[in-house]
């Protein structure tokens, strides 16, 4: 049933992705007598550069459905016949893809991947919900969407819990699909699991600390299902992730960056809409999105390179029918003057009358700050060493070990660095990966523990080293104060710098805050311990002045 959104509000996230339509179907297979009718990636089915598809590009069939039901002026994909033909042949190729224990692919072949399984099963299962009889396989999609229903049903994931409320909400829209109570009741097992799961301090864990962009993600599918449910617990559980997610917003416009678990800098913008007229925080966050969209200063569709646009494409539309005139009563804390601690992020927030600046000192001290006067903000990653002998230290990476020190208005933090890398796959490495999926890789057991060691060496796995570093920031009236001593080491370290050092797909998005980097390299002797002292005027934004010693 097509309806007309003609007049409403939060046309900014309309606008968004109708610019990007074309690049999004740009991905798609849509040749009627190709064997790969239907699908999404673009670099399988046309570059031929890899050798599976990734179910998750299937999710882009769900922004199609909602640009297939909006009537508004600037909407040429409204009713067409041919967005439905191309509808219908991506879920049917989503199916096709399946693997026979109900999961699905996303980074190699017989992954059996729990967040393609689950997201990719929200976006069908939502797209059959939102087009009911116009589906023409629909049984037989309904049929593979119990098989992955299934299959996430089995699986916990604890480290990174937006992917359980993924999970959630798929279940949820299959027990609306099939009426089948065992669907519902997985659902509300999750729900259970990530309530519990969510810190008293109103994050939920992504790799051992808080990340806006990924708790964005989170709040989006909660809301969704809170939509779904009206489950009260569910609510409650949203109120405290905004309440915490708030004091991450800069007065830029931009939210997170290197100071969070996963370094993400963009925004899920549905379940502030959804929850606007409910919880205040939530209409605080949907209006600055809504700003920040028109601006251009947070990371829209137009940053996200394809793949992430196939993921993230629909959440606008869904932010576009859910948007609602409602007026913000209270100020963002951008606005206001106080220090926030959150100790269990290892998170400090600082906002006077000229910045606004979030520091982590779980994280050796890697913070972004904010100049109100100006509208500028920097972000700094701590060290990053080169030694001589080739190896690379950061002191920007999740420890509790770190020893913290609040004086007065200065923040202390001496720590260990960490042994980093940056590896690529060979080709023969590339090779060995793939024989090794394409014949072992088939027990489901093996599959799980290749992907936890996959993690392990990609996203979490570091090594500490008996090299020393210790960042004091000051902060004055006037200025900002940041101090780095830095052992005995014979090489290169770079300051000032906005890098990130653990692998996250959905991060590394430039913004152009990046052009406010004043990176520096200095020469390590190794003869003595250096010592590196920054002073930023709080007024201008300068760094006006620099001691080496």
């Amino acid at each position: 049933m097509k309806r007309n959104f003609e007049e409403m509000k939060g046309d900014v996230y309309l606008k968004e992705i109708l610019r990007e339509v074309p690049r999004l179907i740009s991905q798609l297979n849509r040749n009627p007598i190709s064997e790969d009718y239907g699908c999404f990636d673009r670099n399988y089915w046309h570059y031929n550069i890899i050798d599976f598809p990734c179910a998750r590009m299937q999710e882009a069939v769900l922004t199609l459905a909602l640009l297939y039901e909006i009537k508004h002026k600037d909407n040429p994909y409204y009713n067409k016949k041919i967005i439905l033909e191309w509808i219908n042949s991506a879920l049917e190729y989503w199916l096709k893809i399946q693997n026979r224990n109900g999961s699905f692919n996303e980074w190699y072949p017989n992954e059996n991947s729990f967040v393609a399984t689950a997201f990719s099963s929200y976006a069908i299962s939502e797209t059959l919900l939102q087009l009911k009889d116009l589906i023409n396989s629909r049984d037989d999609i309904i049929s593979g969407l119990i098989k992955a229903g299934r299959f996430i049903s089995r699986k916990k994931e604890s480290r990174v819990v937006n992917q359980e409320t993924g999970a959630a909400i798929a279940l949820y829209n299959i027990y609306l699909l099939t009426d089948d109570e065992f669907f519902k009741e997985k659902s509300f097992e999750k729900i259970e699991f990530i309530i519990n799961e969510q810190t008293e301090e109103g994050w939920f864990n992504e790799y051992g600390g808080a990340d806006m962009g990924y708790l964005s993600l989170a709040i989006d599918y909660l809301a969704k299902i809170y939509k779904k449910t009206n489950e009260e617990r569910i609510l409650n559980s949203l109120k405290k992730a905004l309440g915490f997610i708030k004091y991450f917003i800069h007065p830029d416009g931009s939210c997170g960056g290197i100071y969070g678990s996963r370094n993400t800098e963009y925004l899920i913008p549905d379940g502030f809409e959804i929850l606007s007229e409910k919880i205040k925080d939530a209409a605080l966050i949907s209006n600055e999105i809504r700003n920040s969209l028109e601006r251009n200063s947070m990371i829209g569709l137009s940053k996200l390179d394809d793949r992430y646009l196939m993921y993230n494409g629909y959440t606008f539309l869904q932010a576009y029918l859910n948007s609602k005139e409602v007026k913000a009563t209270e100020k963002l804390p951008y606005k206001n003057e106080f220090i926030k601690n959150f100790p269990k992020a290892g998170l400090l927030v600082i906002s006077d009358p000229l910045i606004y600046m979030v520091v982590n000192y779980r994280k050796g001290g890697v913070y972004k700050l904010s100049f109100k006067k100006i509208n500028r903000s920097i972000s700094d990653a701590g060290l990053l060493i080169h030694t001589k002998k080739g190896t690379k230290l950061t002191s920007s990476w999740l420890s509790d070990a770190d020893n913290i020190e609040f004086i007065d208005n200065k923040i202390k933090i001496k720590g260990t660095l960490w042994k980093v890398t940056d590896k690529t796959l060979s080709p023969i490495e590339n090779i060995l990966l793939r024989a090794f999926q394409l014949g072992f890789g088939r027990s489901q057991f093996i599959s799980q523990n290749l992907k936890e060691k996959l993690r392990d060496i990609l996203i979490t796995k570091t090594t500490d080293t008996r090299y020393k570093f210790t960042r004091e920031i000051s902060i004055g009236k006037k200025y900002v104060k940041i101090s780095d001593v830095i052992d005995k080491i014979c090489g290169k370290a770079y300051i000032n710098c906005k890098t990130s050092l653990i692998y996250t797909p959905s991060s590394r998005y430039f913004l152009l805050e990046e052009l406010n980097s004043s990176q520096e390299c200095i020469r390590l002797r190794g003869e003595k311990r250096t010592k590196v002292e920054r002073v930023l005027d709080k007024k201008s934004g300068n760094q006006v002045k620099t001691n080496l010693s």
